[in-house]
Protein backbone atom coordinates (compact mmCIF):
# COMPACT_ATOMS: atom_id res chain seq x y z
CA UNK A 1 0.00 0.00 0.00
CA UNK A 2 1.57 3.37 -1.42
CA UNK A 3 2.55 6.19 1.60
CA UNK A 4 0.37 8.98 1.86
CA UNK A 5 2.88 11.64 1.90
CA UNK A 6 2.59 14.59 4.15
CA UNK A 7 1.79 18.18 2.81
CA UNK A 8 2.75 21.89 3.08
CA UNK A 9 0.88 24.58 3.45
CA UNK A 10 0.92 28.26 4.22
CA UNK A 11 4.33 29.36 1.95
CA UNK A 12 5.60 32.51 2.22
CA UNK A 13 8.11 34.18 -0.25
CA UNK A 14 9.81 37.33 1.49
CA UNK A 15 13.06 39.12 -0.56
CA UNK A 16 14.62 42.23 1.21
CA UNK A 17 16.68 44.42 -0.03
CA UNK A 18 18.96 47.66 0.93
CA UNK A 19 20.71 50.31 -1.22
CA UNK A 20 24.16 49.79 0.14
CA UNK A 21 24.08 45.87 1.01
CA UNK A 22 21.88 43.37 -0.91
CA UNK A 23 21.12 40.59 1.66
CA UNK A 24 21.50 36.85 0.07
CA UNK A 25 18.68 35.43 1.23
CA UNK A 26 15.08 34.58 0.55
CA UNK A 27 13.20 33.92 3.63
CA UNK A 28 10.91 30.45 3.37
CA UNK A 29 8.05 29.85 5.97
CA UNK A 30 5.87 26.65 5.67
CA UNK A 31 3.24 24.59 8.26
CA UNK A 32 3.74 21.36 8.01
CA UNK A 33 0.92 18.87 8.26
CA UNK A 34 0.07 14.93 7.94
CA UNK A 35 -2.31 13.04 5.51
CA UNK A 36 -5.76 13.58 7.33
CA UNK A 37 -4.53 17.69 7.88
CA UNK A 38 -3.30 17.56 11.28
CA UNK A 39 -0.40 19.50 12.09
CA UNK A 40 3.02 18.00 12.76
CA UNK A 41 4.31 19.78 16.23
CA UNK A 42 7.64 20.04 17.45
CA UNK A 43 8.92 17.45 14.99
CA UNK A 44 12.38 17.82 13.10
CA UNK A 45 12.87 17.75 9.64
CA UNK A 46 14.91 17.79 6.83
CA UNK A 47 14.35 20.90 3.84
CA UNK A 48 15.96 20.62 0.29
CA UNK A 49 15.72 23.48 -1.93
CA UNK A 50 16.49 23.63 -5.77
CA UNK A 51 16.64 26.68 -8.11
CA UNK A 52 15.68 25.56 -11.44
CA UNK A 53 16.97 28.03 -14.07
CA UNK A 54 15.15 26.41 -17.58
CA UNK A 55 11.69 25.17 -17.04
CA UNK A 56 12.11 23.02 -19.76
CA UNK A 57 15.33 20.74 -18.84
CA UNK A 58 15.01 21.19 -15.08
CA UNK A 59 18.81 22.21 -14.85
CA UNK A 60 19.70 23.04 -11.70
CA UNK A 61 21.48 26.25 -10.47
CA UNK A 62 21.63 25.92 -6.99
CA UNK A 63 20.79 23.13 -4.32
CA UNK A 64 21.20 23.35 -0.60
CA UNK A 65 19.90 21.70 2.85
CA UNK A 66 18.16 23.20 5.90
CA UNK A 67 17.80 20.80 9.27
CA UNK A 68 14.94 22.33 11.17
CA UNK A 69 12.29 21.72 13.43
CA UNK A 70 8.13 22.67 13.62
CA UNK A 71 6.63 25.11 16.58
CA UNK A 72 3.42 23.95 18.96
CA UNK A 73 1.81 25.66 14.95
CA UNK A 74 3.43 23.21 13.30
CA UNK A 75 5.26 26.49 11.51
CA UNK A 76 8.84 26.19 10.51
CA UNK A 77 11.30 29.23 8.55
CA UNK A 78 14.55 28.88 6.85
CA UNK A 79 16.34 31.52 4.83
CA UNK A 80 17.45 30.09 0.72
CA UNK A 81 20.85 31.22 0.61
CA UNK A 82 21.93 30.41 3.70
CA UNK A 83 21.75 26.63 4.06
CA UNK A 84 24.00 23.98 3.69
CA UNK A 85 25.43 23.30 -0.04
CA UNK A 86 25.16 19.79 -1.89
CA UNK A 87 26.96 20.56 -4.66
CA UNK A 88 24.37 20.46 -7.12
CA UNK A 89 23.98 23.31 -9.67
CA UNK A 90 25.42 25.50 -12.30
CA UNK A 91 26.45 28.28 -9.69
CA UNK A 92 29.31 27.57 -7.12
CA UNK A 93 27.53 30.03 -4.65
CA UNK A 94 24.01 31.56 -4.13
CA UNK A 95 25.01 34.90 -4.70
CA UNK A 96 26.13 34.47 -8.59
CA UNK A 97 22.89 32.63 -9.25
CA UNK A 98 21.62 34.53 -13.01
CA UNK A 99 18.45 35.99 -11.79
CA UNK A 100 18.01 37.82 -15.00
CA UNK A 101 18.63 34.72 -17.58
CA UNK A 102 15.73 33.56 -17.56
CA UNK A 103 12.40 32.87 -15.25
CA UNK A 104 13.38 30.59 -12.27
CA UNK A 105 11.87 27.92 -10.18
CA UNK A 106 12.02 26.32 -6.56
CA UNK A 107 11.58 23.09 -6.03
CA UNK A 108 10.94 21.95 -2.29
CA UNK A 109 11.79 18.29 -0.73
CA UNK A 110 11.31 16.85 2.67
CA UNK A 111 12.67 13.99 4.69
CA UNK A 112 10.56 13.19 7.38
CA UNK A 113 13.23 11.35 8.87
CA UNK A 114 13.43 7.83 6.73
CA UNK A 115 16.68 9.31 4.57
CA UNK A 116 14.60 9.44 2.22
CA UNK A 117 13.52 13.04 0.29
CA UNK A 118 9.94 13.58 -0.71
CA UNK A 119 9.07 15.95 -3.47
CA UNK A 120 6.42 18.43 -2.10
CA UNK A 121 6.57 19.81 -5.50
CA UNK A 122 7.72 23.20 -7.62
CA UNK A 123 7.13 26.88 -7.72
CA UNK A 124 7.69 29.64 -10.43
CA UNK A 125 9.44 32.38 -8.15
CA UNK A 126 7.30 35.87 -8.38
CA UNK A 127 8.62 38.88 -8.92
CA UNK A 128 9.76 39.95 -5.24
CA UNK A 129 12.94 37.31 -4.79
CA UNK A 130 14.04 39.23 -8.41
CA UNK A 131 15.21 42.30 -5.70
CA UNK A 132 18.48 40.72 -4.96
CA UNK A 133 19.35 40.72 -9.08
CA UNK A 134 19.17 44.89 -7.90
CA UNK A 135 22.75 44.53 -6.48
CA UNK A 136 23.77 44.62 -9.97
CA UNK A 137 21.73 47.16 -11.97
CA UNK A 138 21.83 48.09 -16.00
CA UNK A 139 22.20 52.08 -16.56
CA UNK A 140 19.79 54.02 -15.67
CA UNK A 141 16.54 55.08 -17.96
CA UNK A 142 15.34 58.67 -18.71
CA UNK A 143 12.93 60.10 -15.88
CA UNK A 144 9.79 59.56 -15.93
CA UNK A 145 6.85 62.51 -15.67
CA UNK A 146 6.07 63.35 -12.48
CA UNK A 147 2.97 61.94 -11.00
CA UNK A 148 -0.16 63.27 -9.56
CA UNK A 149 0.54 64.83 -6.12
CA UNK A 150 -0.53 62.51 -3.32
CA UNK A 151 -3.04 63.33 -0.88
CA UNK A 152 -1.94 65.45 2.04
CA UNK A 153 -0.39 63.16 5.09
CA UNK A 154 -2.31 63.41 8.40
CA UNK A 155 -1.53 65.96 11.24
CA UNK A 156 1.96 65.06 12.84
CA UNK A 157 1.33 64.94 16.71
CA UNK A 158 1.28 68.51 18.87
CA UNK A 159 4.38 69.62 19.66
CA UNK A 160 5.82 69.72 23.34
CA UNK A 161 5.27 72.66 25.70
CA UNK A 162 7.11 75.49 25.59
CA UNK A 163 9.19 76.97 29.13
CA UNK A 164 6.93 78.92 31.68
CA UNK A 165 6.67 82.15 31.46
CA UNK A 166 7.79 84.95 34.07
CA UNK A 167 4.71 85.01 36.77
CA UNK A 168 3.27 88.44 37.03
CA UNK A 169 1.94 90.55 39.64
CA UNK A 170 -0.59 89.65 41.95
CA UNK A 171 -3.91 90.38 40.92
CA UNK A 172 -6.77 91.77 42.92
CA UNK A 173 -8.17 89.68 45.44
CA UNK A 174 -11.31 87.80 44.63
CA UNK A 175 -14.35 87.22 46.00
CA UNK A 176 -14.58 84.09 48.96
CA UNK A 177 -15.56 80.82 47.77
CA UNK A 178 -17.82 78.91 48.36
CA UNK A 179 -17.18 76.09 51.20
CA UNK A 180 -15.40 73.23 50.17
CA UNK A 181 -17.05 69.75 50.75
CA UNK A 182 -16.90 68.01 54.20
CA UNK A 183 -14.01 66.03 54.09
CA UNK A 184 -13.53 61.79 54.26
CA UNK A 185 -14.55 60.23 57.74
CA UNK A 186 -11.18 59.87 60.01
CA UNK A 187 -9.84 55.81 60.69
CA UNK A 188 -11.96 54.41 63.21
CA UNK A 189 -10.44 53.55 66.41
CA UNK A 190 -8.90 51.25 68.43
CA UNK A 191 -11.51 48.72 69.96
CA UNK A 192 -12.00 49.02 74.05
CA UNK A 193 -12.11 46.02 75.91
CA UNK A 194 -14.47 42.93 75.76
CA UNK A 195 -16.50 42.88 78.22
CA UNK A 196 -17.40 40.19 80.93
CA UNK A 197 -18.75 36.67 79.79
CA UNK A 198 -22.15 36.80 80.90
CA UNK A 199 -23.53 33.70 82.93
CA UNK A 200 -23.81 30.37 81.04
CA UNK A 201 -27.61 29.23 80.12
CA UNK A 202 -29.04 25.65 81.06
CA UNK A 203 -28.28 22.64 79.38
CA UNK A 204 -30.43 21.73 76.82
CA UNK A 205 -32.18 17.95 76.17
CA UNK A 206 -30.35 15.40 75.26
CA UNK A 207 -31.09 14.23 71.57
CA UNK A 208 -31.98 10.93 70.35
CA UNK A 209 -29.48 8.38 69.74
CA UNK A 210 -27.88 8.09 66.65
CA UNK A 211 -27.43 4.93 64.39
CA UNK A 212 -25.54 1.90 65.01
CA UNK A 213 -22.47 2.08 63.08
CA UNK A 214 -21.29 -0.48 60.31
CA UNK A 215 -20.00 -4.18 62.15
CA UNK A 216 -15.99 -3.71 62.95
CA UNK A 217 -13.43 -5.73 60.99
CA UNK A 218 -13.13 -9.69 62.05
CA UNK A 219 -9.91 -10.18 63.96
CA UNK A 220 -7.32 -12.35 62.89
CA UNK A 221 -7.29 -15.91 63.33
CA UNK A 222 -5.91 -17.56 66.36
CA UNK A 223 -2.87 -20.15 65.52
CA UNK A 224 -4.03 -23.47 65.13
CA UNK A 225 -4.05 -25.95 68.14
CA UNK A 226 -1.25 -29.30 68.12
CA UNK A 227 -1.47 -31.92 65.90
CA UNK A 228 -3.13 -34.88 68.00
CA UNK A 229 -1.01 -38.23 67.87
CA UNK A 230 -1.57 -40.66 64.86
CA UNK A 231 -3.95 -43.82 65.36
CA UNK A 232 -2.67 -46.90 65.10
CA UNK A 233 -2.36 -48.64 61.04
CA UNK A 234 -5.17 -50.89 60.65
CA UNK A 235 -4.52 -54.52 59.08
CA UNK A 236 -3.34 -54.26 55.26
CA UNK A 237 -6.03 -56.05 52.96
CA UNK A 238 -5.43 -58.88 50.46
CA UNK A 239 -4.08 -57.85 46.83
CA UNK A 240 -6.45 -57.78 44.05
CA UNK A 241 -5.92 -60.13 40.95
CA UNK A 242 -3.73 -57.89 38.52
CA UNK A 243 -6.25 -57.18 35.40
CA UNK A 244 -5.39 -58.00 32.22
CA UNK A 245 -2.72 -55.45 29.90
CA UNK A 246 -4.76 -53.19 27.67
CA UNK A 247 -3.91 -53.11 23.96
CA UNK A 248 -1.42 -49.95 23.51
CA UNK A 249 -3.00 -47.01 21.07
CA UNK A 250 -1.53 -45.46 18.46
CA UNK A 251 0.79 -42.32 19.42
CA UNK A 252 1.87 -39.48 17.67
CA UNK A 253 5.37 -38.33 18.66
CA UNK A 254 5.21 -34.89 17.28
CA UNK A 255 8.67 -32.98 15.80
CA UNK A 256 11.58 -34.39 17.72
CA UNK A 257 10.20 -36.62 19.77
CA UNK A 258 10.22 -40.82 19.08
CA UNK A 259 8.18 -42.97 20.91
CA UNK A 260 9.01 -46.75 21.11
CA UNK A 261 7.15 -49.64 22.74
CA UNK A 262 3.79 -51.58 22.35
CA UNK A 263 2.53 -49.78 25.98
CA UNK A 264 1.75 -52.95 27.68
CA UNK A 265 3.74 -54.19 30.56
CA UNK A 266 5.77 -56.35 28.92
CA UNK A 267 6.49 -53.67 26.43
CA UNK A 268 6.03 -50.41 27.49
CA UNK A 269 6.08 -46.86 25.83
CA UNK A 270 10.07 -45.06 26.37
CA UNK A 271 9.83 -41.68 25.25
CA UNK A 272 12.74 -39.92 23.98
CA UNK A 273 13.91 -36.80 21.70
CA UNK A 274 15.42 -36.77 18.43
CA UNK A 275 18.49 -34.98 17.75
CA UNK A 276 17.86 -32.05 14.57
CA UNK A 277 20.10 -31.01 12.54
CA UNK A 278 19.01 -27.68 12.86
CA UNK A 279 21.29 -24.05 13.01
CA UNK A 280 20.87 -20.32 13.03
CA UNK A 281 21.57 -19.04 9.57
CA UNK A 282 20.25 -21.96 7.76
CA UNK A 283 18.06 -21.20 4.98
CA UNK A 284 15.53 -24.48 5.12
CA UNK A 285 12.99 -23.90 2.09
CA UNK A 286 10.96 -26.47 3.52
CA UNK A 287 10.39 -24.07 6.56
CA UNK A 288 9.83 -20.70 4.58
CA UNK A 289 13.34 -19.06 4.60
CA UNK A 290 16.15 -18.31 7.10
CA UNK A 291 16.42 -19.39 10.42
CA UNK A 292 17.71 -17.02 12.82
CA UNK A 293 16.60 -18.27 16.60
CA UNK A 294 16.56 -21.85 17.90
CA UNK A 295 14.41 -22.97 21.26
CA UNK A 296 16.36 -25.56 24.04
CA UNK A 297 15.65 -28.19 21.63
CA UNK A 298 16.80 -27.25 18.71
CA UNK A 299 13.90 -27.97 16.96
CA UNK A 300 11.80 -25.12 17.34
CA UNK A 301 12.56 -21.41 16.46
CA UNK A 302 11.63 -18.59 14.20
CA UNK A 303 12.30 -18.38 10.62
CA UNK A 304 12.24 -14.77 7.91
CA UNK A 305 11.06 -15.00 4.92
CA UNK A 306 14.05 -14.83 2.05
CA UNK A 307 12.46 -11.34 0.70
CA UNK A 308 11.66 -8.75 1.82
CA UNK A 309 7.56 -7.71 0.80
CA UNK A 310 8.04 -4.97 -2.32
CA UNK A 311 7.50 -1.82 -1.69
CA UNK A 312 7.21 0.48 1.02
CA UNK A 313 4.34 0.33 4.15
CA UNK A 314 3.20 2.57 6.77
CA UNK A 315 2.77 1.15 10.05
CA UNK A 316 -1.26 2.73 10.29
CA UNK A 317 -2.60 4.75 7.86
CA UNK A 318 -4.54 6.94 10.70
CA UNK A 319 -3.23 7.60 14.56
CA UNK A 320 -4.86 5.55 17.17
CA UNK A 321 -3.65 2.96 20.15
CA UNK A 322 -2.89 -0.56 19.59
CA UNK A 323 -1.74 -1.52 22.52
CA UNK A 324 0.47 -3.93 20.67
CA UNK A 325 3.30 -3.56 23.21
CA UNK A 326 4.70 -6.59 23.22
CA UNK A 327 8.83 -6.84 22.62
CA UNK A 328 10.30 -10.18 23.23
CA UNK A 329 10.56 -13.58 21.09
CA UNK A 330 6.91 -14.84 19.82
CA UNK A 331 5.21 -11.92 20.65
CA UNK A 332 4.85 -10.21 17.28
CA UNK A 333 2.11 -12.73 16.23
CA UNK A 334 0.16 -11.58 18.93
CA UNK A 335 1.19 -7.44 18.31
CA UNK A 336 0.19 -8.52 14.65
CA UNK A 337 -3.54 -9.23 15.09
CA UNK A 338 -4.02 -7.11 18.25
CA UNK A 339 -3.03 -3.93 15.71
CA UNK A 340 -5.05 -5.25 12.70
CA UNK A 341 -8.65 -5.70 15.09
CA UNK A 342 -8.05 -2.29 16.65
CA UNK A 343 -7.44 -0.75 13.25
CA UNK A 344 -10.84 -2.33 12.36
CA UNK A 345 -12.54 -0.93 14.98
CA UNK A 346 -11.00 2.37 14.58
CA UNK A 347 -12.47 2.22 11.11
CA UNK A 348 -8.68 2.56 9.99
CA UNK A 349 -5.77 -0.02 8.45
CA UNK A 350 -2.72 -1.25 9.52
CA UNK A 351 -0.83 -1.69 6.23
CA UNK A 352 2.82 -3.44 7.44
CA UNK A 353 0.56 -6.17 9.81
CA UNK A 354 -1.44 -6.67 7.19
CA UNK A 355 0.76 -7.45 4.05
CA UNK A 356 2.29 -10.04 6.94
CA UNK A 357 -0.92 -11.00 7.89
CA UNK A 358 -2.07 -11.96 4.25
CA UNK A 359 0.90 -13.60 3.33
CA UNK A 360 0.51 -17.25 1.89
CA UNK A 361 4.45 -18.48 1.24
CA UNK A 362 6.33 -21.69 0.70
CA UNK A 363 3.00 -23.21 1.70
CA UNK A 364 2.47 -21.43 5.09
CA UNK A 365 0.00 -18.66 5.53
CA UNK A 366 1.34 -17.57 9.47
CA UNK A 367 3.48 -15.13 9.16
CA UNK A 368 3.42 -11.87 11.07
CA UNK A 369 5.70 -9.00 11.56
CA UNK A 370 8.29 -9.44 13.98
CA UNK A 371 8.70 -7.39 17.37
CA UNK A 372 11.08 -5.47 18.21
CA UNK A 373 13.77 -8.02 19.86
CA UNK A 374 12.90 -10.51 17.08
CA UNK A 375 13.82 -7.76 14.52
CA UNK A 376 17.02 -7.33 16.42
CA UNK A 377 17.70 -10.87 16.65
CA UNK A 378 17.01 -11.16 12.73
CA UNK A 379 19.89 -8.26 12.29
CA UNK A 380 22.60 -9.54 14.29
CA UNK A 381 22.02 -13.19 13.25
CA UNK A 382 21.37 -12.91 9.92
CA UNK A 383 22.28 -9.02 8.25
CA UNK A 384 25.51 -9.30 10.40
CA UNK A 385 26.63 -12.42 8.62
CA UNK A 386 25.99 -11.47 5.39
CA UNK A 387 22.73 -13.31 5.32
CA UNK A 388 18.84 -12.61 4.42
CA UNK A 389 19.44 -9.90 1.65
CA UNK A 390 18.77 -7.40 3.76
CA UNK A 391 18.22 -3.59 2.00
CA UNK A 392 20.51 -0.81 4.49
CA UNK A 393 17.45 0.96 5.65
CA UNK A 394 14.56 0.80 8.10
CA UNK A 395 12.45 -2.15 9.04
CA UNK A 396 9.36 -2.00 10.38
CA UNK A 397 8.94 -3.88 14.25
CA UNK A 398 5.07 -4.59 15.51
CA UNK A 399 6.04 -3.25 18.93
CA UNK A 400 4.19 0.06 19.29
CA UNK A 401 5.55 2.54 21.20
CA UNK A 402 2.49 5.07 21.71
CA UNK A 403 -0.22 6.80 19.80
CA UNK A 404 1.86 8.27 17.43
CA UNK A 405 4.74 6.32 16.87
CA UNK A 406 5.82 2.57 16.43
CA UNK A 407 9.21 0.99 17.05
CA UNK A 408 11.98 0.16 13.89
CA UNK A 409 15.33 -0.88 13.06
CA UNK A 410 17.97 0.92 11.12
CA UNK A 411 19.70 -2.26 9.12
CA UNK A 412 22.22 -0.08 8.25
CA UNK A 413 23.86 0.58 12.02
CA UNK A 414 21.13 -1.37 13.82
CA UNK A 415 20.01 1.09 15.96
CA UNK A 416 16.40 1.08 16.80
CA UNK A 417 13.96 4.14 17.33
CA UNK A 418 10.39 5.12 17.37
CA UNK A 419 9.07 6.82 13.97
CA UNK A 420 5.79 8.19 13.17
CA UNK A 421 3.11 5.59 12.18
CA UNK A 422 2.41 7.76 9.11
CA UNK A 423 5.82 7.45 7.36
CA UNK A 424 6.98 4.63 5.04
CA UNK A 425 9.52 2.08 5.88
CA UNK A 426 10.97 -1.97 4.67
CA UNK A 427 9.07 -4.92 6.13
CA UNK A 428 10.11 -8.61 6.26
CA UNK A 429 7.53 -11.33 7.59
CA UNK A 430 8.69 -13.76 9.78
CA UNK A 431 7.02 -17.15 11.09
CA UNK A 432 7.33 -19.67 13.89
CA UNK A 433 7.72 -23.47 13.63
Amino acid sequence: MKKTLLTLLSVLFCAITFAQSVPQGINYQAVARDASGAVLINQALTIQFSVISDITTSAVSWQETHTVSTNDYGLYTSIIGQGTATSVGSSATFDVIDWGASNHLLKVEVDFGGGIFVDMGTTAFMSVPYSIYSANPGPQGLQGVAGVDGDDGQDGPPGQDGSVGATGSQGIQGVPGNDGQDGQDGVQGIAGDDGQDGIDGQDGIDGQNGLTGPAGIDGTNGSDGVVGADGIDGTDGTNGVDGTNGVGGITNAGTGISVTGAGTSVSPYVVSTVGCTYSVGDLVPALGGYIFYLDGSGCHGLVAKATDEAGYYQWSSTFFTTWAYASGIYGGAQNTKKSIARAVANSSTCPAASVCENLASDGYTDWYLPSKDELDMMYVNLHLQGLGGFANTNYWSSTENDYYNAWFQNFTNGAQNYDSKFNPNYVRAVRAF
